[in-house]
């Protein structure tokens, strides 16, 4: 649950899309003030608007579409969400895989399997995504294969 800028997003009047179980978090950070340096919410008060999903949502212009759907199963938080573009075979996520910088050599074997990696492919199975490239938050892009590398799938 990425909630950098949301407090300016709300204060522009944007509606918050997120997972029903974010939607508590996301008001207790809204109603906290912001007295010795005061933001855009602070300085221009809204109540927030949320979309909430509990497992898929989907928005189109009737040519493109960009798909949401929960990351199931996910230990670091139960709201986190996959975004998916069907026709581009792109897939962004976050703090469930991170691609090692190139050229690294990879960690120890007894390292290389992470239980989040784990989860994001068998959500990528599960939801059936056709993939050519993962993109996460906090890292490179690099194709799928680089995934099921990691924990231990073939190329």
């Amino acid at each position: 649950m990425a909630s950098s800028g949301i407090r300016t997003f709300v204060a522009e009047g944007v509606t918050i899309i997120t997972h029903r179980i974010n939607t508590d978090f996301y008001n207790r950070v809204l109603r906290l003030p912001h007295t010795l340096s005061p933001d855009r919410l602070s300085m221009n008060p809204k109540p927030a608007r949320f979309e909430t999903l509990t497992d898929k949502y989907v928005l189109t212009d009737g040519n493109r579409s960009l798909e949401l759907h929960r990351l199931e199963g996910n230990t670091h938080s139960p709201g986190l969400l996959l975004v998916y573009l069907p026709k581009e075979k792109l897939l962004h996520q976050a703090d469930a895989f991170t691609a090692p910088p190139p050229g690294a050599p990879p960690p120890p074997a007894v390292n290389m399997v992470n239980a989040r990696n784990l989860n994001l492919l068998a959500n990528i199975d599960r939801l059936r995504l056709q993939i050519d490239q993962i993109t996460a938050a906090h890292g490179r892009p690099i194709p799928i294969a680089g995934l099921r590398k990691a924990v231990g799938g073939a190329d």
